[in-house]
């Protein structure tokens, strides 16, 4: 008997030492490595993580935020990473994907300072071109109002019966001296709203043709500027230096703004490579969890061939022995020992297997319990990898949602920088065409009615004794009577070709091409009787209420002559109109007779 329990006793001892080792392999090895790997799998994406709000800095409060989340997962990620000494070689990867992924974002977090920097720059840079354009307004505008002060006392000189021809053309010579200074003051008006538009540009494309259209506009300006007279340019030279500068040079408002854009492009390549990393890692992490999921769940099956092989054993020895020796073998084994390794192999393969909520053996201080307590750590971090796997896909999902609000902001950018176009060439008052458009649109026009030989029309409108009706209606009724006029003008145009546009105070000017003088009289009386019909009361007009002046220009250009010409034929045409009486037309263009009295 003491032979059989001797026995007996040997092979439990033996059978609990296979089973005791096969369990410590997976307490002292496999579920620390696994714990260890899933916590620096946490790690990298959390660093990974502040990229994108690193990419997103546009102040240094806010790079200051990124800056300190960035320090506190790289401190993580470290500390995550001092605990690989005990983690095989395969975790090498890691090692090495991890230090890709502080080297990037180190990089994200000098650009972010450079874009910092830039904004702050490209600011200055504003305030600058602002003051330059103060610089050339204080400088020209008074000699712009001397030279249209000019031109309508020479327009009243020539009025006069016996018009002082010399004093005519003393002042007409002064006025060419000086004319250079309006086209010149237009084209740096144009280039600093053309400057302020390009740092907006959403791509490198835009703000190459940006850059491209403001070089041959200097150029022109720098041509006009060479024609200004020598006091001015003298004035001015080193302000049309600075101008050059602030948009064209290496530190220049263009400058900054394409470095701002390769920030951009190089900051969300950085952020792909980040989530490649991440991918990686995840892959790393999820092969090294599944490979010592694979090891445990294998040991747990050697641990189950163990107890049914020598279970097999005890029985047969049991057999052998008495009945005392077979009760305290199953009290002691089976129930104590068998038991509690069969509930911890299937517990642990219903944990492998994916069933998380199967239930669990308890723990306790013994070897067995030590054990229990391992298999509930181990579901533990089995949920834990489920919900980080959630969370990376929630996480995925944020960046995604980030890229489309980042197009959208950029379609958002295009549809204002639209509008701000069309403001620039809009009349704020009337909504017609603005001086500036219909400078270009008459450009356009005589440049094609060139190459097909078409006749060409302007016509020239004022509102007659407009400045009386301010005087004594008021600003306001001047303003709604401008918008009234402007309105009869576009309603009653017969082309949808025609270009209408104000030209400046209470007169308006019109654009058709392809219109002979004939069909100018017919479009230029037809609106005259519509401005009249309207019937506003004006009581210091001889007809008692708002009339047009209107000047006709017709001619068929050729490249001897330029659209100023036209311009002077048809203002003249509008002049002897108001001279005659007003609310008349008065034409300069075709040799047919010349003016019609309209007189109603």
């Amino acid at each position: 008997m003491a032979l059989v329990m001797l026995l007996a006793t040997l092979i439990a001892l033996f059978s609990t030492t296979q089973v005791s080792k096969s369990m410590g392999v997976i307490l002292d090895k496999r579920l620390p490595t696994m714990m260890q790997t899933l916590r620096v799998a946490k790690a990298v994406d959390a660093l990974a993580a502040t990229g994108v709000s690193i990419a997103s800095v546009r102040t240094e409060d806010d790079r200051q935020v990124a800056s300190q989340r960035f320090d506190n997962a790289v401190v993580e990620l470290e500390q995550s990473l001092s605990g690989l000494d005990r983690i095989p070689k395969e975790m090498d990867d890691v090692r090495r994907l991890a230090a890709e992924l502080t080297e990037n974002l180190l990089r994200l977090s000098n650009m972010a300072e450079q874009r910092v920097d830039m904004v702050r720059e490209r600011q200055f840079g504003h305030e600058r071109l602002s003051a330059n354009l103060q610089t050339f307004k204080q400088h020209l505008t008074y000699r712009i109002r001397i030279i249209e002060g000019d031109n309508d006392v020479i327009g009243r000189l020539l009025s006069r019966p016996s018009p002082p021809i010399d004093q005519i053309i003393e002042m007409a010579r002064r006025s060419a001296h000086w004319a250079p200074v309006q086209r010149f003051y237009t084209e740096v008006e144009s280039i600093t709203g053309r400057g302020l538009a390009a740092i907006q540009d959403p791509t490198l494309t835009a703000l190459a043709i940006s850059r491209q259209i403001l070089k041959t506009a200097l150029i022109e300006a720098g041509i006009t500027f060479k024609n200004l007279p020598s006091e001015i340019n003298s004035d001015l030279g080193r302000s049309f230096t600075e101008l050059q500068k602030i948009i064209l040079a290496e530190t220049g408002l263009l400058s900054f703004r394409r470095r701002e854009l390769m920030l951009g492009i190089k900051s969300q390549n950085l952020i792909s490579e980040n989530h490649r990393i991440t991918r990686l890692v995840d892959e790393a992490t999820s092969g090294l969890v599944r490979r010592e999921l694979s090891v445990m769940s294998n040991a747990g099956q050697s641990a189950d061939e163990i107890r049914q092989r020598y279970t097999l054993i005890l029985l047969i020895v049991t057999g052998l022995g008495l009945l005392a020796i077979a009760s305290l073998m199953y009290f002691h084994v089976m129930r104590h020992v068998i038991l509690r390794l069969s509930w911890l192999s299937e517990a642990m393969q219903f944990i492998a297997a994916g069933k998380l909520d199967a239930p669990l053996p308890p723990a306790g201080n013994d070897e067995l319990g030590r054990l229990g307590f391992a298999v509930h750590q181990f579901r533990r971090t089995a949920i834990e990898a489920d919900r980080r796997e959630a969370d990376l896909r929630l996480s995925n999902q944020k960046v995604e949602k980030i890229c489309v609000e980042l197009e959208q902001k950029a379609q958002e950018l295009a549809i204002v920088n639209n509008k701000l176009a069309e403001l620039s060439v809009t009349d704020f008052l009337t909504g017609l065409a603005n001086r500036r458009h219909f400078d270009e649109v008459l450009g356009t026009e005589w440049a094609r009615a060139v190459r097909t030989f078409q006749p060409l029309t302007l016509i020239m409108i004022d509102v007659d004794h407009f400045k009386k009706f301010n005087d004594s209606y008021g600003h306001q009724a001047g303003d709604e009577c401008l918008k009234k006029v402007a309105s009869a003008l576009v309603t009653n145009l017969c082309r949808a070709g025609d270009f209408v546009a104000r030209y400046g105070g209470e007169e308006f000017s019109i654009i058709s091409a392809g219109t002979d003088l004939a069909g100018a009289r017919e479009l230029a009386e037809k609106l005259r009787r519509a401005v009249q019909a309207m019937a506003l009361m004006n009581e210091d007009s001889l007809f008692g209420i708002i009339t047009i002046s209107i000047g006709i220009g017709v001619c068929i250009p050729d490249r001897k002559q330029s659209a100023s010409d036209l311009v002077c034929i048809a203002d003249k045409a509008l002049y002897e109109a108001k001279t005659r009486g007003r609310n008349r037309i008065e034409d300069f263009g075709e040799p047919q007779k010349k003016g019609s009295d309209q007189t109603q």
